[in-house]
């Protein structure tokens, strides 16, 4: 009788969390920021669940009336939850995928050296996931902040993508460790080895949060795959130099661009250069001196940092300059 008695008293606290009456200011901000376009052009997720219910994301972005906004809060966080996992669930086949034609790309013509350079090519690009890791972790904070009980703060309650995104920060450490030497072929297997383990494991935990809070909208990631192959394909017959590890990378490349596009930009996200921190624009009535945007605290900010149990990340987290331009 004590579980269904406890799992009662958890549900009537969040109950009575979610509607709990939330500043109007806050309210403001939340109806400006669901005015941006690229909500409405989030496509890849039809649903999310919540408590027991699904609520399809249309649904999602109609405006509040009175303070009551806690609850659109949390539907919002878990969509914008969603819509990142679905995206690195895709970046994270086209890495595995890309270091299986590293791994095959031994030929007669092409031997070791090739390998080497598909490789070195493969980390370059893998480089460039921390930063995107903690672009998209402080835009969920940012966002899951506006409410009056943060999921964040929630002691016992594991936030959107948390673990998996804090992982992903520090994925640079465990590369550091295994970066190969030209001629050195064990070395290449075993980074090629190590990035298919770590992506794979980061897959299993996307598909576990993914099973509890989303409802995708289906498509092939198989066929994409394929789909650049053949692109590749006639490119080469354009440019015989051209080589497909090249190739994928221009295309990985694109992709992390889009995600910063539409996936922050368009939804009204900012980076504030002075304060190193994603906000959210406040409307006009609410802007106060330089004070444009609603922002977590410093104490909240600190808190994260040293969650993110990377002793080298400083309070600049963007520091690779190619995210920087981007999201300036």
């Amino acid at each position: 009788m004590k579980k269904p008695f406890f799992f009662l008293l958890l549900s009537i606290f969040i109950l009575l969390t979610e509607t709990t009456l939330n500043s109007r200011q806050n309210t403001d901000i939340y109806n400006s920021l669901i005015k941006n376009n690229g909500w409405k052009e989030i496509k890849d997720v039809i649903s999310v669940k919540y408590l027991s219910n699904i609520f399809h994301s249309f649904t999602l972005l109609d405006f509040v009336e009175e303070r009551d906004c806690n609850k659109p809060i949390r539907l919002l966080t878990i969509l914008l939850g969603c819509t990142y996992a679905k995206e690195l669930k895709t970046l994270f086949f086209l890495f595995i995928k890309f270091g299986h034609h590293c791994q095959s790309s031994i030929t007669a013509r092409y031997t070791v050296k090739n390998r080497y350079n598909c490789a070195m090519e493969l980390i370059k690009i893998l480089q460039k996931i921390p930063s995107l890791a903690t672009l998209i972790k402080n835009t969920l904070y940012t966002l899951d902040y506006l409410h009056t009980d943060p999921w964040k703060d929630q002691k016992k309650k594991k936030f959107v993508l948390d673990y998996l995104l804090i992982e992903l920060e520090n994925f640079n450490n465990i590369l550091i460790n295994y970066i190969p030497l030209e001629n050195d072929t064990t070395k290449i297997e075993n980074i090629l080895n190590s990035i298919y383990r770590f992506f794979t494991h980061r897959n299993v935990e996307i598909e576990s949060f993914s099973d509890l809070y989303c409802i995708f909208m289906q498509n092939d990631i198989d066929s994409q795959w394929e789909e650049w192959n053949e692109e590749y394909k006639y490119e080469n017959k354009q440019n015989e130099k051209l080589q497909l590890y090249d190739y994928l990378s221009q295309k990985i490349n694109l992709k992390m661009i889009s995600i910063i596009i539409n996936k922050f930009h368009n939804l009204g996200f900012q980076y504030d250069r002075k304060t190193k921190q994603i906000g959210i624009p406040l409307p006009k009535q609410y802007c106060i001196g330089d004070l444009k945007l609603f922002t977590r605290n410093k104490k909240t900010s600190e808190t994260i940092q040293s969650e993110s149990k990377n002793k080298k990340m400083k309070e600049n987290q963007f520091e690779n300059q190619w995210i920087l331009e981007l999201i300036d």
